[in-house]
């Protein structure tokens, strides 16, 4: 009967915003009418933090799958992952929070000659021919910064290695203490032995 077409309340639909529907409003029905609705997909930002600190942000269609940024970085520990499962259905702005575990300890001892014999986790024997006056101890650092001192002979020093010099048939004892993050510490004991 051409009568005006008008609108009903408009619908709601989860995840998604209403946007008009397909026919205008007014247009004059002279036969039966299909009106569909129209729909925008919802938007959320999700913020990526480690501690206080922005990592990242992104942006997500409503359920889409969580997809994490690059992992940050942070001195003295290790990335541990996130707070919040990859994949899980972004339905709203959210926070995701990185987890950290605390470097604790040295990468590992090295030397320069001789055989270095692991005594157990923090005590070590560095064994050096009898041809060999002298040898250098080397604390490898778990993470670049960390703090290491080095004792040796009533002394203590701010590097993390040290040159030994001994007799023949003589032994000296290194001690590294490598700084967590947190000020904690652990110290390594290194004996070293030259052969007679």
């Amino acid at each position: 009967n051409g009568a005006a077409l008008a609108y009903p309340t408009a619908p709601t639909k989860v995840g998604y915003t209403f946007a008009g529907w397909d026919v205008a409003e007014g247009t004059a029905i002279k036969e039966d009418t299909t009106v569909n609705a129209k729909w925008d997909i919802n938007k959320y930002v999700v913020t990526f933090k480690s501690g206080e600190s922005v990592v990242a942000t992104s942006t997500f269609n409503y359920g889409a799958a969580l997809a994490y940024p690059a992992a940050p970085v942070k001195t003295g520990y290790k990335f541990a992952g996130w707070d919040v499962a990859a994949g899980t259905a972004v339905t709203a702005d959210m926070t995701v929070n990185a987890k950290w575990t605390m470097i604790k300890g040295l990468k590992s001892i090295s030397k320069t000659t001789g055989t270095l014999t692991k005594n157990s986790t923090k005590s070590y024997t560095l064994r050096i021919s009898k041809s060999k006056s002298s040898v250098k101890v080397i604390a490898n650092k778990a993470f670049s910064g960390q703090k290491v001192k080095t004792y040796f002979g009533g002394k203590t020093y701010s590097t993390n290695y040290k040159t030994v010099k001994l007799a023949k048939g003589a032994s000296k004892t290194v001690k590294f203490r490598a700084y967590a993050a947190d000020g904690s510490y652990m110290t390594y004991t290194v004996k070293v032995v030259r052969n007679k």
